[in-house]
């Protein structure tokens, strides 16, 4: 059933692409609208692919697979373990199956595990459940297999075991399994659960694929709380389950390396004897990196703290009850998410679930430590503005600044950098955890990180370059720094330090290509002001600077009479360049989180998506009986054609193997009658015909008497037509 692709065809014609390939051990196919209808309303390019049906280990083990053929993108497996004996004898007995399933899993492991530390591209696992009788039967074989893969498994990082508890925990169906098209086809889900399993998959796909939000603004009254704090009394400020779970849910992601500001409309006296005397407090008052109570415009506020903290209005996320709010920060913020907070306490914990950047990442030291970077920034500012000029600032910083190869220790944080630094960075090529592996490893390219710290506090590590060695020359691959760290001639001694590597292995010149982001000023206003340039297009530089020009630059202060208002400008530089894209993203983010949260919206929504046509069928038969306006009904909805005639042929309308089946499991549901797959190639397949058929099978269980209360659903057919249906 499995439409099959070719790999040397499909993946070298989408090379721009997201590449989506997916190998299970079952007919996976209906995944595609629900990945499709996603994909598209995020504005991530991509081609989806399916492997040939029930061809993991080959997709795996080939290395011309579509698999191994994938160098941007994601491969995701399906698992369900019952597979591993479907096709076994009858007569095999329980044992033996434990014995399959146990071996099965053993080699799967022992492949994946060689296969991702020589991958390109990241995998998903995802282990899909057995039919409710073949759970149960070996409920304690099968929990034993996944323990096995989370263990075995979780010591790489490029691999994410999704198990389908999760599918149920976030997109609940009522029943997952379907018996008839397991059967008929190895289609074992409804299309409830493929739907949910799909979109959860484009919530793995998000996530990895996109950029990360960096701060959370939130409002207070009937946000953080019930009730509004300058007109209550603290104890008569209601803080139910649904407020803490959001308290404690701001918490976490704080700890996970979100910066989390308050924005509200208050005296900021009556906030913070809130957050300082409300004993059903969770979210403490140093959780809180930048405060702003007062009675301005929420956009106007945002802004502020976005130059505050020298990132960009793009990296924020808004959170607010009041609607007029929300519309206020969307007219004026519009790169900001901004989403509306329920009023209903109920509803908090599945609007938390389906707010889709939340989704937990990867956490490395620096993360956890970001709060915290952020308030010494508070003291910096402070020596800044006090500060007569440039070079009495960075002497009071006191800072140091520290290199050093890159190790399987910090390639977490080097790869975080490259994903997520956009302002100072050169190339804004993005790297994987498993692509620096290999870059660490090649004797063609040497990868360094830059740590800081000054008398206010450790800033961790703050910056990474990549250098590719030539015989003349080294080539700059990428050269980041964060944001944070700006402002301190931390750029001019990353320069020195790769000048001086250069001298030591004698060569010249550091050549260093700059591609333009859009975001990437800073970095692009720094070249210009040490380098020479060749100019190749209009996004593309070449610099050129000498090793020794570049040494020099180690210990020289290079004073900036604008440098007390650097970090606003930075911000306002990423403002000015954003994108009709971004705001798209953040819209229908906020519709997922506010629509798309229960798997039947969802299935509404995509089905919505596929538009329908009307046929003229202007010498076709329409349906007459009930049985067949029924039928059309059925066909009409999946095939998305309108005026479907009896007579027309269901491949010929543009049917497919996939939706045949799915008409056949209706048609199960809604006559009680199964029809073999096998009819329907005999001759045309057509409305007719299957009504006939339907009617075949159930006069075929029926007496006498039931067969005339029947024949009053047929009563409008000519009679040479029911005397055929009836006895031919």
């Amino acid at each position: 059933m499995c439409k099959k692709s070719e790999a040397n065809i499909t993946l070298e014609d989408s090379i721009d692409k997201f590449n989506i390939v997916i190998a299970a051990t079952f007919t996976a196919d209906p995944l595609r609208d629900t990945l499709e209808y996603f994909m598209d309303k995020l504005n991530i390019p991509y081609n989806i692919d399916f492997a040939p049906y029930n061809q993991v280990l080959q997709q795996l083990i080939d290395p011309k697979s579509l698999f191994s053929l994938n160098t941007n993108g994601i491969n995701i497996i399906l698992i369900r373990f019952e597979d591993w004996f479907r096709y076994s004898s009858k007569t095999v007995g329980l044992e033996v199956k434990k014995e399959l399933i146990l071996n099965n899993s053993k080699e799967l492991i022992s492949v994946i595990k060689k296969k991702v530390e020589n991958t390109m591209v990241p995998y998903f696992l995802c282990i899909c459940p057995s039919s409710p009788e073949t759970e149960l039967e070996f409920f304690q074989t099968f929990d034993y297999v996944q323990n096995e893969f989370e263990n075995i498994m979780s010591d790489t990082n490029k691999l994410d075991i999704i198990k389908y508890q999760q599918v149920n925990e976030l997109y609940p169906v009522n029943k997952y399994y379907d018996e008839h098209t397991d059967r008929i086809a190895h289609l074992p889900y409804t299309e409830a659960f493929f739907t949910s399993l799909a979109t959860l998959l484009a919530r793995k796909i998000y996530t990895y694929y996109s950029t990360p939000y960096k701060v959370i603004v939130v409002d207070c009254d009937n946000t953080l709380w019930k009730g509004v704090c300058g007109e209550s009394e603290i104890k008569d400020l209601e803080i139910s389950s649904g407020y803490q779970k959001f308290q404690n849910f701001l918490e976490k992601k704080r700890l996970e390396g979100m910066l989390i500001c308050i924005c509200s409309k208050n005296n900021e006296e009556d906030v913070l004897k809130v957050f300082d005397s409300h004993p059903g407090m969770l979210l403490k008052r140093d959780s809180i990196v930048s405060w702003h109570c007062n009675w301005e415009p929420k956009s106007n506020n945002i802004k502020n703290i976005s130059k505050k903290l020298g990132l960009s209005l793009e990296s924020m996320i808004f959170i607010d009850d009041n609607p007029l709010e929300c519309a206020e920060v969307r007219a004026n913020c519009p790169e900001v998410l901004t989403l509306l907070f329920p009023d209903k306490d109920y509803e908090i914990q599945n609007f938390l679930n389906n707010i889709w950047p939340f989704d937990d990442r990867k956490v490395t030291k620096e993360d956890t430590k970001r709060t915290e970077f952020y308030r010494q920034n508070i003291n910096r500012e402070r020596l800044l503005n006090d500060s007569l000029c440039y070079a009495d600032f960075l002497k009071g910083l006191e800072l140091k600044v520290e290199f050093e190869s890159a190790t399987l220790s910090n390639i977490s944080r080097v790869a975080q950098m490259t994903q997520r630094i956009n302002q100072f960075n050169f190339t804004t090529i993005r790297r994987k955890e498993n692509e620096l592996e290999k870059l660490c490893l090649s004797n063609e390219y040497k990868c360094f990180v830059v740590s800081a710290k000054d008398r206010f506090g450790d800033y961790g590590i703050v910056g990474t370059v990549i250098i590719k060695l030539e015989q003349n020359e080294i080539i700059i691959d990428t050269f980041c720094l964060s944001c944070r760290a700006l402002g301190r001639n931390i750029e001019h001694k990353m320069i020195a330090y790769i000048s001086e590597y250069a001298l030591k292995n004698k060569v010249e010149n550091i050549v260093i290509p700059f591609i333009k982001s859009g975001k990437n000023s800073p970095a692009y206003n720094f070249l210009n002001s040490i380098c020479t340039t060749k100019k190749v297009d209009e996004m593309k530089n070449i610099y050129t600077i000498p090793a020794k020009v570049g040494a020099s630059l180690k210990d020289k202060v290079f004073e900036n009479n604008n440098f007390k208002d650097e970090s606003s400008n930075i911000s306002e530089i990423s403002s000015k360049n954003k994108t009709e894209d971004k705001k798209k993203e953040s819209d229908f983010l906020a519709y997922i989180a506010k629509n798309l949260n229960h798997v039947n919206k969802i299935m509404k929504e995509v089905n919505a998506q596929k538009s329908s046509r009307t046929l003229k069928n202007d010498s076709g038969v329409l349906p007459v009986t009930p049985m067949e306006i029924e039928l059309e009904k059925i066909w009409s909805e999946y095939l998305k054609l309108n005026n479907i005639g009896i007579h027309d042929e269901f491949f010929a309308l543009g049917g497919t193997s996939i939706l045949l089946i799915k008409i056949l499991s209706k048609v199960k549901q809604v006559f009680d009658v199964e029809i073999p797959i096998e009819t329907v190639f005999e001759g045309d397949f057509t409305i007719s015909k299957l009504s006939r058929e339907i009617i075949r099978h159930k006069l075929s269980k029926l007496d006498l008497n039931e067969v005339i209360k029947v024949l009053g659903d047929i009563n409008l057919m000519p009679e040479h037509q029911i005397i055929k249906s009836l006895f031919i």
